[in-house]
Formats: structure tokens, C-alpha cells, sequence
């Protein structure tokens, strides 16, 4: 078994050669996107490896998977892609297969959304001049539920999380999306709107909780 467990940037090159090295054991990158290595993947396929892609939807601290979610790409070889959700039929993790398209344009409001939203919450709040100790002592459990995911996403690593911004097709019509709310929000705060501001909270609220089979997009 052969895992490509780099940063983005140097996963294509590195697929390109052991496309041309031929390894004949399965092999498997875990790459938080796919598009990036897509020339990678189909070269792999093409040169007869027995190549898939995976997701772990979890950081290395994790100790059980219960609960935790592995996403299975398939890049055209599903016997390789049966092999790789073999390696996890004795854990109670949750396995989910779909396309290298399917994958990023989730991953662009998974992660891409969530982060950009908690980025932006703790910037504002670094250059409001506000005392944060102080914020939490008068703060309500909302803020200090936020504060505690912000915290963490800014302590992660900033190039990788760039990486995911900057390297999904799908970021901008993601981040114009986000956008396009935010403003509306504020708007209807500025002139008045009441009814505006309320239909946003109600459309979300309704949408949010529908059943996980019709997931937002359609997907799974």
C-alpha cells in the first residue's frame, strides 16, 4: 500500500511519477481536494495501477471513528476503490463513495464555506480592538460556541487551508454566494427591512432541517 499524504501543491507531481514508476500495490492520496490532482490520478489509472482517492473528513488526533466520515473517490478503478473501503470494514466509520466532481463541489461549502465564515469571525474580531478574555466573560453561549470552532480553524495550518480556498473551481461561487447573503442581511438590518431579515432566518431554518437524504444541493 502506497498513501500520498503531502500537501496539495506537490501531490500531482508526485502521482506523475509513480504513474511512471508502476507500483503494483494500491495506491491512495488523501488530498482535502481532487481536481488538483486530476492529471495525477488519470495518470495512474491509465498506466494500469490500481489507483483511487480518499478523504478522511478528520484530523490525526482522532482515536475512534465512530461517528467519521471517509469519503472514497473513484477515479475509474473500482476494484481499487473496494480495496481501499476494505481497509476500514472493521471500524465503525461512516464510508462514502463519489465522482472527483461530486467531492469538490461539496468540499467548497464544507470546508471551504465553514472556514472562510470562522476566518472572517476571528479577523474581525482581531482588528475590532476589542479584549477577547473580556468578550467571554459578559459573552452569551452563541458567541462562545463560535469562538471555540474560530479558535480552533485559525490555529490550523494557513497554507493548507489557502490550498482549499485557492485550489477548488468551486470556491467562487461559493464565497459569492456567502456574499450575496451577508449583504442582503445587512441591508435589510440598514433600511428596515424586518420582514427581509426574518425570511432569510425562516427559508434557513427550514432548509437546514430536512432530512439528511435531500442534503443541500442534492448531495450526499
Amino acid at each position: 500500500l502506497i498513501v500520498v499524504a503531502v500537501p496539495l501543491r506537490p501531490s500531482n507531481d508526485i502521482l506523475l511519477r509513480l504513474a511512471e514508476l508502476k507500483p503494483e500495490c494500491l495506491v491512495f492520496d488523501i488530498g482535502s481536494l481532487k481536481s488538483p490532482m486530476r492529471e495525477g490520478l488519470d495518470a495512474m489509472r491509465e498506466s494500469g495501477c490500481r489507483i483511487c482517492s480518499v478523504h478522511p473528513m478528520f484530523g490525526p488526533d482522532e482515536i475512534g471513528l465512530s461517528g467519521r466520515h471517509i469519503l472514497f473517490v473513484n477515479v475509474g478503478n473500482q476494484a481499487a476503490t473496494d480495496e481501499a473501503r476494505a481497509l476500514f470494514a472493521h471500524t465503525a466509520a461512516d464510508c462514502v463513495e463519489l465522482s472527483l466532481e461530486e467531492h469538490d463541489e461539496v468540499m467548497a461549502w464544507v470546508l471551504g464555506l465553514s472556514h472562510l465564515v470562522n476566518i472572517a469571525f476571528a479577523g474581525a474580531l482581531a482588528e475590532s480592538g476589542e479584549t477577547v478574555p473580556l468578550l467571554k466573560q459578559i459573552s452569551s453561549s452563541t458567541f462562545n460556541a463560535q469562538l471555540k470552532v474560530a479558535t480552533q480553524v485559525v490555529s490550523e495550518n494557513p497554507r493548507l487551508y489557502f490550498e482549499i480556498q485557492q485550489g477548488n473551481t468551486f470556491t467562487s461561487e461559493v464565497s459569492e454566494q456567502f456574499r450575496k447573503v451577508l449583504n442582503s442581511l445587512v441591508s435589510a438590518v440598514t433600511v428596515n427591512e424586518e420582514d427581509v431579515f426574518i425570511d432569510y432566518m425562516d427559508k434557513a431554518n427550514r432548509r437546514l432541517a430536512e432530512k439528511e437524504d435531500d442534503a443541500i444541493g442534492g448531495k450526499p
